[in-house]
């Protein structure tokens, strides 16, 4: 369920326009008929040195009227639940009152707590993180892992046969470094570090592998795109610290 709620600053009012009290009861009755609200009770006016005020309390809504006399202001505002034309009602009360300035404005009035389902997907914000080290560190603790299963020779002769350049020099990388560096990742230990190493890992293999063989990047770009984000989100909640 929603409100329409619309409000108005008006200035040049004649000032016997404002200090008439029976006037303002039946402008505020005038205006709720016209926005299609039925009063509750009576209009209340209240007329004392500091200015006056009309009030009428509607079934699923209210007019109401602030103005001072001296100064030819008042400020008003109509609102009704959804199905009222509150716009009609503030639109007898600036013609009655003979507003030479006139500034409107409207809102549309709703429950202030989210959806249950959105709330808890905002719940969920500040451990986006962990489920991005979870996703990213998992991958690569996966191919660490399947690289030392294969043993040292094979991984070699795999990174030889894609044409990585250095095979030989790397080859002792994969299983030695890279289990350790996800495993951090994973535990949320020097996130940031590890995340940026695997991110210029992935560039390497992007640029001298894949793109020279005609390779599909998929999932180098995608582990590319987690570690920066990891870079960027550090270590978030769930960590080992």
């Amino acid at each position: 369920m929603t409100f329409e709620h619309v409000f108005a600053d008006l200035g040049g009012i004649p000032a016997n326009r404002l200090t008439d009290p029976q006037g303002l009861a039946g402008l505020v009755l005038a205006a709720a008929n016209a926005a299609g609200l039925n009063p509750a009770n009576p209009p209340v006016v209240t007329l004392g040195p500091r200015g006056v005020s009309a009030a009428l309390v509607c079934h699923g809504g209210h007019v109401a009227m602030h103005g001072l006399p001296e100064a030819g202001l008042c400020f008003a505002d109509v609102a009704g639940v959804s199905g009222a034309l509150p716009q009609r009602g503030l639109d007898v009360i600036i013609k009655r009152l003979g507003a030479r300035e006139v500034r409107t404005d409207a809102r549309r009035r709703g429950p202030v707590t989210q959806p249950s389902t959105r709330g808890f997907m905002n719940a969920l914000t500040p451990y986006a993180a962990f489920f991005m080290r979870l996703a990213v560190g998992g991958v690569f603790l996966l191919h660490g892992v399947s690289k030392f299963q294969r043993g040292i020779p094979a991984t070699a002769a795999f990174l030889h046969d894609v044409g990585f350049p250095f095979a030989i020099v790397f080859r002792r990388y994969p299983h030695r470094r890279g289990d350790h560096r996800a495993a951090c990742v994973v535990l949320g230990i020097f996130t940031r570090f590890w995340a940026l190493c695997m991110a210029l890992e992935m560039i390497i293999a992007i640029l001298a592998v894949k793109l020279p063989h005609g390779g599909n990047i998929e999932l180098e770009g995608l582990l590319f795109a987690g570690a920066i984000t990891l870079v960027a989100l550090g270590d978030g909640r769930c960590r080992l610290q």
